[in-house]
């Protein structure tokens, strides 16, 4: 795998983590339903980050890692995990897998950073993910623990 087939990927999970948080909204309200439709929002801005990245060009043919890759595919089999139990899914479980979705993202956007060297204004991309993710995560272990 290539990093632009990486990012491409990352632009699924990114969706995917979207329509986690479109699902814990339609099962909240107030507060919590308001903020998880911002996260959504917040998901589709992190798509269009990676898209720009992409749309660049810069360092996207380089070999991604065998880390790197696993990172990725236990992201993308947690999500698909949480999408197929969310029809059922109490709110707390569904907190439960965005935390997780949240830390996967964290995990995968700083091995990014740290693997590929990127230039000073590519680095930017990625650590502006990495404080976004790293807020949902947050208020996502607040939710959890007001449901105890």
């Amino acid at each position: 795998m290539i990093f632009k087939e990486l990012l491409e990927h990352i632009i699924s999970t990114e969706e995917r983590a979207g329509r986690i948080y479109e699902s814990i909204a339609k099962i909240s309200d107030g507060d919590i339903e308001i903020t998880a439709l911002n996260f959504a929002r917040q998901e589709q801005h992190h798509k269009e980050i990676i898209n720009q990245f992409i749309n660049e060009g810069k360092t996207l043919d380089q070999i991604v890692p065998e880390n790197a890759t696993l990172l990725l595919e236990s992201y993308e089999n947690n999500q698909r995990e949480a999408l197929i139990k969310d029809v059922s899914a109490s709110r707390k479980e569904l907190f439960r897998f965005a935390l997780q979705m949240e830390k996967d993202s964290i995990t995968l956007y700083e091995e990014i950073i740290r693997l590929f060297h990127l230039e000073d204004f590519s680095k930017q991309y990625f650590e502006k993910l990495v404080k976004e993710e790293r807020g949902h995560m947050y208020y996502v272990l607040k939710q959890l623990h007001e449901l105890k």
